[in-house]
C-alpha cells in the first residue's frame, strides 16, 4: 500500500466494465456493503495514481455493485479502472460493536504476553474460516508466533495504548 494509502481503507475492487455507457462493476470488499449506495463519492486508485469520483448511480447485482460514476461516460474510459481498488478515509469506516475490530486497527500494535514477556507486533490477520490468526512477527528474532484470534488466547486488546496481550499456552514458543 501506497503512502498515500495509510489513512484508506479498501472497500471494493472493480471487476470489470457493464454496458457500454461506462458503468462499472464492482466487488464490494466491506462488512456494510450497502455504504455503496448512500455514498456521493469514492477514491480510486489506478497504477499508483488516486482520484476522486463521483457516485451518479449505484444499483446491486447479485453480490456485485453495478456503479456509474459522473467523470466516466464510456466503456473505452470504464476499462482503463479494471481491477482498480476502491478507498474511502479510515474516518469514513462505520464503528463496530464492543470487542470486535477491523483489521488496519489491529496490524501493527505490540504483542505481550500475559507474564509481560514481548512478542513482537502483528503483522497480518489470515482469515482461514473460523476464526482470525494473528501473525505475529519479533522484529529482533525473526521468530514469527501465529495466535488464534479468540478470547480463550487474547486477554486484551488495547487500540489506545497500541497492546494486546495474549495468553501463553504451553508450546506456542
Amino acid at each position: 500500500m501506497s503512502h498515500n494509502e495509510e489513512n484508506k481503507v479498501i472497500i471494493g475492487k472493480i471487476t470489470t466494465t457493464h454496458g457500454h455507457r461506462g458503468e462499472l462493476k464492482v466487488l464490494p470488499l466491506t462488512e456494510h456493503p450497502e455504504r455503496f449506495e448512500k455514498m456521493k463519492t469514492v477514491e480510486v486508485a489506478k497504477n499508483g495514481e488516486n482520484q476522486v469520483f463521483h457516485i451518479e448511480r449505484v444499483r446491486q447485482h447479485k453480490k456485485f455493485f453495478i456503479i456509474k460514476f459522473q467523470e466516466i461516460n464510456d466503456m473505452n474510459e470504464a476499462l482503463r479502472y479494471k481491477d482498480s481498488l476502491l478507498f474511502i478515509p479510515k474516518s469514513e469506516v462505520k464503528p463496530l460493536p464492543p470487542d470486535r475490530y477491523y483489521h488496519f486497527q489491529l496490524v501493527g500494535l505490540v504483542v505481550y504476553s500475559d507474564d509481560g514477556q514481548y512478542l513482537g507486533k502483528i503483522t497480518q490477520i489470515l482469515e482461514p474460516g473460523g476464526h482470525d490468526i494473528f501473525v505475529v512477527t519479533n522484529e529482533e528474532t525473526g521468530k514469527e508466533v501465529m495466535i488464534p484470534a479468540v478470547k480463550a488466547w487474547v486477554s486484551e486488546i488495547d487500540l489506545e495504548n497500541g497492546r494486546v496481550t495474549v495468553k501463553l499456552i504451553p508450546g506456542l514458543l
